[in-house]
């Protein structure tokens, strides 16, 4: 899911946010705290980013506008 973002944001979606915290959380420290803090646009912008994109995955293009008429099925609705 690598892709350009407005904003000249690039990147691939869920990577950007992730980067943000140690893989072992018990290796947490205040600098990881601090970074976050520093870059918090860069967070925010990663965690919808990623909850964007999997959220497409799930409903493709189309999920703000799914709508399901009775008797239709899934796809259809998208």
């Amino acid at each position: 899911m690598s892709t350009g973002y407005a904003g000249g944001r690039q990147g691939t979606r869920l990577e950007r946010y992730t980067k943000f915290w140690q893989k072992d959380l018990a290796h947490e420290g205040e600098a990881d705290s601090k970074n976050r803090l520093d870059k918090y646009t860069d967070v925010v912008n990663g965690y919808y980013d990623g909850a964007t994109a999997l959220t497409e995955y799930g409903w493709a293009q189309s999920f703000h506008f799914s709508r399901f008429y009775k008797g239709e099925g899934f796809a259809a609705s998208l």
